[in-house]
């Protein structure tokens, strides 16, 4: 536990204490979570086959996202960024699971960090956003996901490359009658 005092004087005569307690946040390694993973997950997870022009795109994010090269928790990340941003409207019937889906994942990496790993596919990324419309994605949508990626927030735009890269999985699965 951690305690912190801060001491502010206002008027020569004036000083107030204010003291408050912070509880040290322990990850507990027995709730990291470690699966299982649904349909869409199990695509990001493996390479892509009929969009496999997209693929190194999804290997990118995938490698980067997270501390560590278990599937389960990869693929989770990139579905959370995603559910705790404002394109979870992109994907209603995962907003609809989104209680069972959200987990404790202990590897995180910060945006900065991830957006390091793959700035230097920001142009491709987005430009695979505006191709997708060849799968009738409303192109307002696409809009949406381009600014995104072009964002100047780094959080913006990790959590539009992963939309896109979860769009892609989608597509990916319909495409190959998955799920």
């Amino acid at each position: 536990m951690f305690t912190w005092q801060f001491q502010i004087e206002l008027l020569e005569s004036e000083t107030f204490d204010w003291g408050f307690q912070v509880e040290e946040t322990v990850v507990d390694a027995r709730n990291c979570y470690r699966g299982p993973m649904i349909p869409v997950e199990k695509i990001l997870a493996s390479s892509f086959i009929k969009l496999s022009a997209y693929d190194f795109l999804r290997e990118a994010l995938y490698n980067a996202i997270v501390n560590t090269d278990q599937p389960s928790v990869r693929t989770r990340e990139i579905i959370l960024r995603v559910l705790n941003s404002s394109h979870t409207a992109f994907f209603p019937k995962l907003y609809s699971q989104r209680k069972n889906l959200h987990v404790t994942i202990c590897e995180k990496r910060e945006a900065f960090d991830i957006y390091t790993d793959i700035e230097h596919l920001q142009l491709l990324y987005r430009n695979a956003v505006q191709s997708l419309i060849q799968f009738h994605i409303p192109e307002n949508q696409l809009t949406i996901l381009a600014d995104a990626i072009n964002s100047r927030d780094i959080i913006e735009r990790i959590s539009g490359i992963c939309t896109a890269v979860l769009l892609m999985a989608y597509i990916e699965m319909e495409l190959t009658d998955v799920g």
